[in-house]
């Protein structure tokens, strides 16, 4: 076959994510993990190739490992992993997607997307030079160009929605007369030419995604907007709120251009079918007048934000090409020393070069969204919030500034480790009362609910059989995880007579019977499990196991360090960290207090440039002094590491040969081949693009606009992750809305088309990472033997 570089560079990064998932997979579900270690050489070679080798050459090699005199650690280590897999947490009767399995499978996937951008960049082929996809240029709509297309023009294969005006409907009462809004809305059908209009209220919003929640637990829908605070806008009333439900709506259907698999079951199903068209509505002749009123504005809006969005366009590839530069500076030999020499050099953040001043710029941003997804937007900000000011209360700063300027650096170490770890009296350390005091409260919340759903579903047996279900290990060869849904599952988990007690048919008629009862017997049995992986948890914190390693740890990468520390005042850092998280509690505070929802995003970016000189002078410092060589050790490691990816592993893989011994030679079998290849690179530019519009959008916010143009975009968007240091790194995002992690969510662009009452086109170039189904294949996996054999002959 004949490659172009992009189809030779993502054809190669298929085969390799397919050999790492495949590894990993072994690894995390091998009984003992040690004996994986202990086996021969020449066994872990054939048997985890890229793992052995990422061990062997980068691992170890890693400079505050390499140099531990404790032949004990790797030891311990083996034993630590040994107790954690005897917990397995996901081979009980337990739903598949609980909390904790989310974020385990989020650590996998980040592991494995490190893992494939180190092997990519490594591997070479003798089919030439690689390329990535690029994005270079958008399409520009020209001066008048009218997107607001007619109904009769438009594709009706799919469901389009718009919220055209608003009317207020005044009630009188006993004593006083109430007011409250509808939401007028217009909808097509798939394959209908007439439209209906409903009205909704904006609890009924807030009620379709309660449902929607429900009905698909596995997907990320957005919450719904809040009312704004004025009822009264120039073009019309309640006009804020329109555009803002109008563009969550447009989150959940999606478009018909990119449309999701996620939007198109979610446009399909039963609530939002009902939503939009249940009890349709006539309009009187003064709403028609509004919403063609509307409807001017709204193409007005479209024209001004068509031209922002090309502003902002022209400055997200300005900063790609700046950071580009600074990547392949970083990446030569020598480069990543030659950047901290400038921090060195450098005391002021403002004094930085301009790619490096960039570089915190945008760090500022990402680091922001970040906090605000955590504490504002998450379905457990609140949560998440309580167990910060928890933690907070108990760390003693002031103790540990003052242990660290000790001028000793064995009793700083020794220091830090009676702080955390001593248990006075046989009692419980500080790190132990840290944990268990968030457990704690965490447990609490879920007994709560826990009683309060044995309340409702009355049924003590029903209750009984799920909690010793999420107790029990399912037996190997049961059909228990064959079921399509978590309703499925519990059905079949009542069904089951191995797990006490037995139910009658009475009572698992009356399960299914319900729908509200059966919502509610699967809400309980998640959060038994929740229970169940907590107490499993608590009780590895607690293991001896546990704390020898924490020590072992402290020991290893503080005391080479502590020397360092002093010379750099640590002690003034610590105390800044304090600073910094009661700013960050008292940001979330006003925010809770009723900032306008539009605003919070930017008192996270202000807070984080309140406090960012601090920590530049404590990056400064640490590299500045003579104290101690060891972060020079660190960045000629990290240096290495580039060199080795810009050269790679010695040899090179001949593509061709692999695709001949798996049996790939017709004319028909290659055309395939290519076919699934092609799909690949689709795949990966729509990844692209969704990038390109969250890194549009963060500029959007930095900019601090204050008009409606800013004041519209749902802020569900701000769910963004931290800038990755490289491009492919950056890109490479799960198939798998399972482990969609804590920094994805839904995306929406409302810059691009601003729909009307006779054109209910979704706004936005909507992309979302579950969104970016990955293309089934078939050709490609059979592939991967041949090739990772070849490797291991050049490893």
């Amino acid at each position: 076959m004949d490659f172009t570089p992009k189809q030779l560079h993502y054809f190669k990064r298929e085969l390799i994510s397919y050999q790492l998932d495949s590894e990993i997979n072994k690894l995390i579900t091998s009984a003992d993990i040690s004996t994986l270690l202990d086996i021969t050489e020449e066994e872990i070679k054939r048997e985890f190739p890229f793992l052995r080798y990422i061990f062997t050459n980068i691992v170890i090699e890693f400079p505050l490992l390499k140099h531990t005199c404790d032949t004990n650690f790797w030891t311990k280590c083996k034993v630590f992993l040994n107790e954690f897999n005897k917990v397995q947490l996901d081979s009980y009767f337990a739903p598949r997607d609980t909390e904790g399995s989310l974020q385990r499978k989020a650590i996998k996937h980040k592991v494995q997307k490190s893992l494939v951008f180190a092997f990519c960049a490594s591997i070479k082929t003798f089919q030439g030079n690689e390329e990535s996809i690029r994005v270079t240029n958008l399409p520009q709509m020209t001066e008048g160009q009218d997107q607001l297309q007619q109904p009769e023009q438009q594709h009706k294969s799919c469901l389009t929605v718009n919220i055209v005006t608003v009317r207020e409907i005044k009630e009188k009462k006993t004593l006083r007369e109430l007011s409250h809004a509808e939401f007028l809305m217009e909808t097509y059908l798939p394959n209908q030419k007439e439209a209906i209009y409903v009205a909704r209220r904006h609890g009924d919003f807030r009620r379709l995604r309660d449902e929607l929640k429900q009905e698909f637990k596995n997907f990320d829908i957005p919450p719904v907007p809040s009312k704004s605070a004025n009822t009264t806008h120039q073009h019309g009333y309640r006009e804020n709120d329109r555009l803002l439900l109008r563009a969550w709506l447009h989150q959940i259907v999606g478009e018909k251009e990119n449309m999701s698999k996620s939007q198109h079951l979610i446009s399909m199903s039963q609530p939002v079918t009902l939503f939009l068209s249940q009890n349709p509505i006539t309009f009187t002749v003064e709403e028609e007048k509004d919403c063609l009123q509307r409807e001017r504005f709204d193409q007005e809006r479209l024209m001004e934000q068509q031209k922002f969005k090309q502003e902002l366009d022209r400055r997200v590839f300005e900063l790609t090409e700046t950071l580009d530069v600074l990547k392949k500076q970083i990446i030569e030999p020598g480069g990543l020393i030659h950047v901290f020499e400038v921090i060195k050099s450098t005391k002021d953040l403002k004094d930085l070069p301009l790619s490096l001043k960039k570089v915190f710029e945008w760090g500022r941003i990402n680091f922001a969204f970040a906090l605000h997804k955590q504490f504002v937007t998450s379905d457990i900000a609140s949560e998440n919030l309580n167990n910060l000011c928890r933690t907070h209360g108990l760390i003693p700063y002031r103790t540990m500034a003052v242990i660290l300027k000790f001028s000793n650096p064995m009793s700083m170490v020794k220091g830090i480790l009676d702080l955390f770890l001593a248990q006075p009296f046989g009692g419980r350390s500080l790190f132990q009362r840290i944990i268990i005091s968030n457990m704690n409260e965490e447990s609490k919340s879920f007994q709560k609910d826990i009683e309060l759903l044995e309340t409702k579903i009355q049924d003590k047996m029903v209750c009984t059989k799920l909690y010793h279900a999420v107790r029990t290990i399912v037996p190997e060869n049961d059909k228990f995880r064959d079921q399509e849904s978590d309703m499925m599952e519990v059905l079949s988990l009542l069904e089951n007579d191995v797990i006490e007690p037995v139910l009658n048919d009475e009572q698992k008629t009356r399960i299914i019977a319900s729908k509200r009862l059966l919502k509610r017997t699967i809400q309980l049995w998640e959060l038994y499990a929740r229970q169940y992986e907590q107490e499993l948890m608590m009780n590895l914190v607690f293991q001896g196991v546990t704390g020898e390693l924490l020590k072992e740890f402290i020991a290893v990468f503080y005391q080479p360090l502590a020397e360092v520390y002093k010379a750099a005042d640590i002690g003034t850092t610590i105390r800044h960290v304090s600073t910094f998280l009661d700013d960050l509690i008292q940001v979330i505070k006003q925010d809770k207090e009723g900032y306008n929802v539009s605003d919070t995003i930017q008192l996270f970016i202000d807070l984080v440039e309140r406090h960012e000189q601090h920590f530049y002078d404590f990056v400064h410092n640490v590299h500045s002094q003579e104290a101690s060589k060891v972060f020079d050790e660190l960045i000629q490691y990290v240096d290495k590491l580039f060199t080795f990816f810009a050269h790679g592993i010695p040899g090179k893989i001949d593509m061709n040969y692999c695709i001949e011994r798996a049996g790939y030679e017709s004319s028909t079998d290659l055309k395939l081949l290519e076919d699934e290849i092609n799909s690949i690179c689709d795949y990966r530019y729509r990844q692209k693009m969704y990038h390109f519009e969250r890194t549009r959008r963060k500029l959007m916010v930095q900019q601090q606009q204050r008009d409606e143009i800013f004041n519209y975009i749902p802020k569900s968007s701000e769910m963004m992750g931290v800038l990755e240091d490289f491009e492919e790194f950056e890109y490479s995002q799960t198939h798998d809305s399972s482990s969609s992690s804590e920094d994805e969510g839904y995306d929406d662009d409302d810059l691009s088309t601003i729909p009307s009452r006779r054109s209910s086109k979704s706004s936005g170039s909507h992309v979302s990472h579950k969104g970016l189904d990955k293309p089934e294949l078939n050709m490609i996996p059979k592939i991967v033997p041949f090739f990772v054999n070849d490797i291991i002959d050049i490893m």
